[in-house]
């Protein structure tokens, strides 16, 4: 399970391949925010709470070994996050982190590779496009988790038998 919390006394986690739950800290109450089906999304993995605490970045393994559907969707709180809209497209994928400075990064399952969103806009297509920064591993998939040094010295990448240490 994934977590983010904001300033408001809400607790938002992600209940894996299920959905987006908020647990209000104040009322102890727990209410469904997300659901798998909900946009598209197919199997929800983790959560993350923007720098500014308007915004949810939520991670699917949409089960694609292609680009046609949302691995990255987000929330905002003016709506109550109940509203997902999709952030980024590509391979099925399982963490989202955010740099102080906020640049967001995510990962996929193909060659467990570290990606940097919208990195680019292309203009030929109008669309933002992610940069590949590298693999954890070669010619194989693993289920990484990138988990940001609050102060954004380090990103914490950790997996199946591995956790590694990136600057």
């Amino acid at each position: 399970f994934s977590e983010a919390t904001d300033n408001s006394r809400h607790l938002y986690f992600v209940e894996v391949a299920s959905a987006l739950r908020d647990i209000n800290l104040t009322t102890e109450y727990i209410s469904t925010v997300v659901t798998n089906g909900q946009a598209g999304l197919n199997k929800l993995q983790t959560v993350t709470m923007d720098l500014t605490g308007y915004t949810i970045f939520f991670v699917d393994d949409n089960g694609q070994n292609n680009t046609t559907r949302a691995i990255l969707s987000y929330s905002v709180r003016h709506e109550g996050f109940k509203r997902v809209y999709p952030y980024i497209f590509d391979r099925t994928g399982y963490s989202c982190a955010q740099h102080p400075d906020g640049s967001l990064f995510y990962n996929t399952y193909w060659n467990a590779a570290v990606m940097k969103a919208r990195a680019k806009f292309n203009e030929t297509t109008q669309n933002w496009e992610s940069k590949q920064l590298f693999n954890l591993v070669a010619n194989t998939n693993a289920h990484t988790y990138i988990f940001m040094h609050p102060e954004g010295k380090y990103a914490y990448i950790t997996g199946a038998a591995y956790t590694s240490v990136y600057k």
